[in-house]
Order: structure tokens, then sequence, then C-alpha cells
């Protein structure tokens, strides 16, 4: 029920003070069932519940690399969205939990697109035993109706950047952050979201040229690994090998190498988070009209240009994008897993042929 969801959420506040080993047995005591000791798991780890049975914080712990950090995030921030407006009255707390969730998104989000609701209603089935329901009944079929009006609804790209605001983002940042031009830098020759180029530590780039006689001195290694959104769990794919080449502007490429020369080991290259990026890029009036989107929009749009131009091979579109499905003949994983060879592995793909063109 919602006010067991609730009142749960909030024992700090309405439960007298007790000893703590006495706390934790009074809470293991209510745990009855596997779907209750999950729900007390989800609901920990979205902070939103404090577990006392150590064994079950334990638990707990481990269940972190289930979803990424920014993931968690979400599901907080909209699992504490639904916990407020279910405490009001408009809430219809007659209804079962599922329909109340989907009654949520219908009047709190009336204003957002189909699939910022389609989002948020995929995002609250995840959360289903966290929010004790046993099934989703109405939230399955909502979630199929806001499928079919996101597919008959325009998309709205990110706006691509022009070269001038690509110099501007480049110059400006060179003022105060090298870190973060070589981040930007990053993310236009690899097509990339904010958020892979986010996950990019020293020892993710392959970039001493000394070292290693396949590696050019135009050129880095990219393992992207499972730091990728479509790699999380598969981090052994076509899409996650990368190379690099530079051949029209050198400068970058020798200021690339010398910061992670500088850097300590397990360093990260990125100093912003994609929230962080966003907000710098809106500070300014040249670049407002842009997101942290623009990056990879901007680029892929272009290698479909050098694609028709006869320039680049259309097959590495979706190499440098780090797209892959089942329609799409990459190498497979179990192949890549054994070549230990990872600069070979990445130049044999081919991916510098679109890189030095961007």
């Amino acid at each position: 029920s919602t006010s067991t969801t609730t009142a749960e959420v909030n024992n700090s506040n309405s439960n007298p003070p007790q000893p703590p080993l006495q706390q934790q047995q009074q809470q293991s005591h209510n745990i009855s069932t596997a779907q209750e000791v999950a729900r007390l798991l989800i609901l920990n780890s979205l902070q939103r519940h404090k577990i006392l049975d150590m064994d079950l914080r334990l638990i707990a712990k481990n269940l972190i690399p289930m979803w990424a950090t920014t993931t968690w995030k979400d599901k907080s921030s909209m699992l504490r969205q639904l916990l407020e407006w279910l405490q009001s009255p408009h809430s219809r707390p007659d209804l079962p939990m599922d329909a109340r969730a989907t009654l949520f998104i219908i009047k709190k989000k009336a204003h957002t697109a189909a699939s910022t609701k389609l989002r948020y209603a995929s995002t609250l089935r995840s959360l289903a035993e966290a929010l004790g329901m046993d099934a989703t009944p109405v939230l399955n079929k909502y979630q199929k109706a806001l499928s079919a009006l996101s597919a008959s609804s325009p998309i709205k790209h990110a706006t691509p950047f022009t070269p001038q605001q690509l110099e501007f983002l480049i110059s400006k940042s060179l003022e105060t952050s090298v870190p973060l031009a070589m981040s930007i830098y990053l993310a236009c020759k690899t097509a990339s979201r904010w958020a892979d180029i986010e996950s990019l530590t020293k020892e993710k780039i392959i970039f001493n040229h000394h070292q290693n006689n396949q590696l050019q001195e135009n050129e880095v290694v990219i393992l992207w690994g499972a730091g990728l959104k479509t790699s999380r769990f598969k981090p052994f794919k076509a899409t996650g090998y990368t190379v690099v080449r530079e051949v029209n502007h050198p400068q970058m490429m020798k200021m690339l190498k010398d910061h992670l020369k500088s850097m300590k080991a397990g360093a990260k290259l990125c100093p912003k988070s994609t929230h962080q990026m966003y907000k710098w890029l809106k500070s300014f009036k040249e670049t407002a009209n842009l997101s942290c989107h623009s990056f990879k929009v901007t680029q892929l749009s272009r290698m479909a240009e050098l694609a028709v131009e006869g320039q680049l091979d259309p097959r590495l579109i979706p190499l440098v994008g780090k797209h892959q499905d089942k329609q799409l003949h990459h190498f497979p994983d179990s192949t890549i897993r054994y070549i230990t060879k990872k600069v070979a592995l990445a130049k044999m793909l081919g991916t510098q042929n679109a890189t030095m063109l961007l």
C-alpha cells in the first residue's frame, strides 16, 4: 500500500530510537518474503530507505554495479517525485499502485513529450519491486500506447554545432582547462555521447607510439570497454575500439598525448559530468543552442555526407558511432576476446579511416 511505502521511506521520523541490534532484529523480523527483501535492497540503493541488517546491506552494496551511477540517480529522482505525489490527496489512494503510478505520469508530466513519458513509464516499471508492485498491467499498456505515440512523433535532434562554435569551445576551454579541451576534441573525433567521454581514464587510451610500432605518432587507440551505454554487460564488441587519427590539426594530437603522459594512473580525462557540461555550454551565448548530444549528432551526419561523397565506407559509421545490432556483421565477441594485440585489432576494424576525416 502507499501508506506502507511512504512510512518505510520516512521511518526514521516516526519510530522511537532503539539500540542498533534491537533495530536490526526488528527489521529482519518484518522481512517475510523474497519480494520484500528485493524491495528493501532497491530502496536502500536508491537512498530512500536505510537497511539496518548488516548482511542485507552487504548484499545491497554488491548490487550497485547492476546499473550505472547516472541510472541510479535518474531512478532515485523519479522515485522521489512519485513518492512526494503519492502523499497528496489527488493521487487516488483507493487505486492500486500500478494505476497510481500511471496517473502520476499522465498528470504530473502532462507538459512533457511522449518520449519523456515513455522513459518515466519504463523506469517506474523497473522499480516495481521497490514500490511493492507484484505486476504492472496498467503501466504495461500505458507504455505500449506511449511507444505508438513516440513512433509517430517527429524526432527532435540536438542542434548540430558549426565549425565556428567548435573553434569557440576549444579556445574557451583552453583558457582554463586543458582536460576539458581534450574531452571536447575526443567527443568530436569519435562522435561520442558526453557520458562516453566521461568514462575515459588514462588506461583506456593507448597513446605511446614509441612502445607500439603499429601505432603512428598521429594516432591514439581508445578502448571503451564497459564504459559505453551499449557495452555495459558486453565489453568485447567491435564498437569498443576506436582509432583516433589526426591529419589536419597535429597540435591537438600532441597536446592530447602530452596531457595523457602527465596524468596519474587511474585518473579520469574528463573534468565535467554531462550535467555540468550542459550548463557550461548554456553559459555562453555563442553555444547556448547546443547540448551534450550535439557532438554525436553533428559528426554522424558529417560521416553520412562523406560516405555520399565517396570518401568513407558507410559501414564504418555505426562502428565510430558505437552502434551495433544483429543486422551489422561486425566481428563476434569471442573473436575480439581472444585477440590480445589491441592496437592491431582496433586498426584492423578501420575506424581511423573515418576519424581522420572528422
